[in-house]
């Protein structure tokens, strides 16, 4: 394959000869490489119900064991070289394991499994002499699997724009830009509906130098289905799917309950409040549609306050902003407004993915703000595409991801 069919320009450098990675040889000592990635994962594993977490290159397999923090039952799949398999199969014996030569083969994997499962690929495929391999592996399986997260260094972020190669890691035979990387997934059949970004290699630097792609059958297939909106116009912070919820809905909507539309859905905003999702192709009522047809029935939100004197314009400072021990949200269907209501519970079905809720402020906003106990994570210069790219784990997962 010529670099041209890997999306790098004709005069890139590849380079020819490199040996095999083996996990912590030049690691530094309780530095963490790539720690958002894989709880990205975690954040799906959780959210979808998957059963199975496969990684794919798995390396020593310390971060991927990180689950049991988080869905303590869902199992494990590590997938390596058979020189690595053999050395870390003997120190994990609640995994199962598959020894592959990435760049010749990925054996196939039980149907069953994939429909429950999801997928991490970390900073992998950049020591890949045949990428296409890993990638073909991936198109075939992604509307299979509930989602894949896949991450590689970007050259641009590590090295400038004008590195043409050969990579400055030993280690790595190909480098790719986060636009390189996406359209590279793009041309493997995976949509412009993935999410893409920025997150931190590692965690002595906190340097967001690492692309992150997130894609998920729950956005990636849409699908023909229109859903009614309705909106309360006031934001809704809760604790808990249980106790908290049944306060607030009692509150909001016990005088309208005959009304509520069980199939219908319900979003809480203020009323300058706009509502958007993380990747600027995917509609809301789009998102609503593929929440809907899966069978959840909440979304959460990520709520961003810009600063700015400008009308019409969202741009100007701006800051990601969140209720201590509360989380907001978005939308919710209304069968489980009425199930709360009326039996006090309701199994609550988490969408993956927040909606974005965004609100001009100003000055004295942020004093009330404060005065309640919220905090601000400041994204600097808003401008909707960059913010999206610089902060979109962030973004799908909430102001306190990085704190979890």
């Amino acid at each position: 394959m010529t670099y041209k069919n890997y999306r790098l320009f004709d005069d890139y450098n590849c380079r020819t000869e490199s040996a095999n990675y083996v996990d912590g040889h030049d690691s530094l000592v309780g530095t963490v490489y790539q720690p958002f990635v894989y709880q990205a994962a975690f954040e799906l594993v959780k959210k979808t119900q998957a059963n199975y977490i496969i990684d794919i290159g798995c390396g020593d397999g310390r971060k991927i064991i990180k689950i049991k923090d988080y869905v303590e039952d869902c199992k494990i799949i590590m997938i390596d070289h058979a020189f690595i398999i053999n050395n870390i199969s003997v120190k994990y014996d609640f995994a199962d394991y598959i020894a592959a030569d990435l760049d010749v083969e990925i054996p196939n994997i039980e149907i069953e499994i994939l429909k429950n499962a999801v997928i991490v690929c970390s900073d992998v495929i950049e020591h890949l002499r045949h990428p296409n391999v890993l990638l073909s592996f991936l198109s075939k399986i992604k509307t299979e699997v509930k989602a894949i997260v896949l991450s590689t260094p970007d050259r641009n972020q590590e090295r400038g724009l004008f590195d043409y190669g050969p990579p400055a890691n030993p280690f790595h035979v190909f480098e790719w830009s986060l636009d390189e990387f996406t359209r590279l997934l793009n041309d493997y059949g995976f949509t412009n509906r993935i999410f893409a970004g920025l997150t931190i290699s590692n965690t002595l630097t906190k340097v967001k130098a690492t692309s992150v792609v997130i894609s998920s059958k729950y956005v990636d297939n849409p699908v023909e289905k229109s859903i009614k909106m309705n909106f309360a116009n006031t934001p809704l912070y809760f604790q808990n799917y249980s106790h908290s919820l049944h306060k607030e809905f009692k509150k909001i909507f016990q005088s309208m309950i005959n009304e509520i539309n069980e199939d219908e859905w319900y979003l809480f905003k203020n009323e300058q409040e706009k509502i958007s999702t993380a990747n600027l192709r995917v509609e809301v009522n789009d998102l609503l549609s593929l929440a809907d047809s899966y069978g959840f029935n909440i979304v959460e939100k990520t709520r961003v306050a810009i600063d700015n004197k400008t009308d019409n314009l969202w741009h100007g400072n701006s800051y990601l902003v969140e209720k201590k021990k509360c989380r907001e949200l978005a939308a919710v269907k209304g069968s489980f407004i009425k199930n709360v209501i009326e039996f006090g519970s309701q199994e609550a079905r988490v969408y993956p993915f927040n909606l974005i809720g965004l609100e001009k402020s100003n000055e004295r906003s942020f004093i009330i703000q404060k005065v309640n106990k919220n905090f601000h994570l400041s994204l600097n210069n808003w401008h909707e595409c960059i913010v999206r790219k610089d902060f979109i784990l962030e973004l799908l997962f909430g102001a306190s991801f990085y704190a979890k």
